[in-house]
C-alpha cells in the first residue's frame, strides 16, 4: 500500500496523515494509527484507530497510553474497542481510566452495564493510586466488605461508622484490628469499643488490645471495654458483639489471665 511507503520509507507521518484522509480506507487508517503510535503521537494514533474502528492493536495502546498518561484519549479508544471486543483487559482498564479521569458517574454506569471487568484488579490498582472513591465503588459492587472497610478508614472520619460495620460483615479480626487502630488513633472510643469487643473474643488478641489503650494513657476506655465484655453485651452496641468466652480468654495465657482476674 502507498502508506506503507509513506509511513515506513519515507518516514513521513504527516504525510501518510494527508493520504489517509484523501482515501479514507479502515486499513489506511490502521496502518497510519500504528506508525504514529510507534511515533509515540498517542493521541494521533488513537484518532487514526477510531477512524479505522479497529481495536485489534488495544494491549499496545493501552500499555503507551498509561505510560504517557493519556487516559482521557485511552477512554475514547477503550469505549470504542468494546464494541468489537468483550475482553476482560479492555473492560477492566476502561473502569481503571474512568477513576483515574475522576468520572465517577461514567465508571458506575458502566459497571451496572454487563461487562467482563476484574473489579477487584481495578479496586486495588485505584486503591494503591489513592483513589478511595473509586476504589469504595468497586469493593462494594463486588462485597468485599474486608477490602472496603480498610478503603473507607482513608476516606476519613465521616467513613468510620460504615468501617465498622463492613468490618463487621467480613467478619475478619485483621480488619477489626485496622478499624479498631485508626479510632484509637483519633480519639474515637466508641466506635473503637465495637471493634475491641469483636477482637477480644479471641483470647491470643486481648493483652495486645489492652497495651494499645494503656500506651496512650486511655486507662478508662481500657475499664469501660472490660467492663462491657464482662458483661458480654450492652444496650448500645448488642447488635454487633458475639458472645465473649471469659474461660477461654483466661486460660490463654498468664498476663490475660491477670485481667480476667482484675475484671472478675
Amino acid at each position: 500500500m502507498a502508506i506503507n511507503v509513506l509511513v515506513e520509507h519515507i518516514v513521513s507521518i504527516d504525510r501518510g496523515f494527508d493520504y489517509a484522509s484523501k482515501v479514507n480506507r479502515p486499513e489506511v487508517w490502521s496502518r497510519l494509527a500504528k506508525a504514529q503510535l510507534d511515533g509515540l503521537r498517542i493521541k494521533d494514533s488513537i484518532d487514526s484507530y477510531i477512524k479505522a474502528e479497529d481495536p485489534a492493536n488495544f494491549a499496545e495502546v493501552i500499555e503507551f497510553s498509561s505510560h504517557a498518561g493519556k487516559h482521557d484519549d485511552l477512554v475514547r479508544f477503550l469505549q470504542m474497542a468494546r464494541k468489537s471486543f468483550q475482553e476482560p483487559r479492555i473492560d477492566t482498564e476502561l473502569a481503571y481510566v474512568y477513576a483515574k479521569t475522576d468520572r465517577l458517574h461514567d465508571m458506575e454506569d458502566f459497571l451496572s452495564m454487563t461487562n467482563v471487568v476484574d473489579a477487584l484488579e481495578v479496586g486495588e490498582k485505584c486503591f494503591e493510586d489513592g483513589l478511595y472513591q473509586a476504589a469504595k465503588l468497586l469493593f462494594t459492587r463486588i462485597s468485599n466488605w474486608a477490602r472496603l472497610a480498610t478503603t473507607l478508614i482513608c476516606l476519613g472520619e465521616n467513613h468510620w461508622q460504615a468501617a465498622v460495620e463492613s468490618a463487621r460483615k467480613a467478619g475478619n479480626t485483621r480488619v477489626w484490628k485496622q478499624v479498631h487502630a485508626a479510632c484509637i488513633e483519633k480519639n474515637e472510643f466508641r466506635l473503637a469499643q465495637i471493634c475491641g469487643l469483636n477482637i477480644i473474643v479471641h483470647a491470643e488478641e486481648l493483652s495486645i488490645l489492652l497495651t494499645t489503650y494503656e500506651r496512650r494513657g486511655h486507662f478508662d476506655e481500657v475499664l469501660l471495654l472490660l467492663g462491657t465484655a464482662s458483661a458480654n453485651f450492652t444496650t448500645r452496641t448488642k447488635e454487633y458483639l458475639p458472645p465473649l468466652n471469659w474461660s477461654r480468654l483466661c486460660s490463654s495465657s498468664e498476663s490475660t489471665k491477670m485481667h480476667c482476674l482484675f475484671m472478675y
